[in-house]
């Protein structure tokens, strides 16, 4: 499974990954940790998780997106 988040707050996911382990099949999660919030790996009830910790570009552009935004006149 590949996330597009840390993995430990996705229930979705989580149900998902551990029904199949449950199930017998081996289930490593591919998980993007932006802020370096967890561990880069660790098995959480039979699950694999393998996070991937690149910051997000957009999370450094953002303040100079507010500087584009133009100011209606009259303000």
């Amino acid at each position: 499974m590949i996330l597009n988040n840390g993995y430990t707050h996705d229930p979705r996911v989580t149900a998902e990954a551990e029904s199949l382990v449950k199930h017998g099949y081996k289930v490593k999660v591919i998980a993007w940790d932006r802020k370096k919030e967890y561990p880069s790996y660790e098995t959480i009830n039979g699950v694999e998780v393998i996070r991937i910790r690149i910051p997000s570009i957009i999370d450094k552009l953002l303040p100079f997106e507010i500087l584009k935004v133009p100011i209606p006149k009259g303000t």
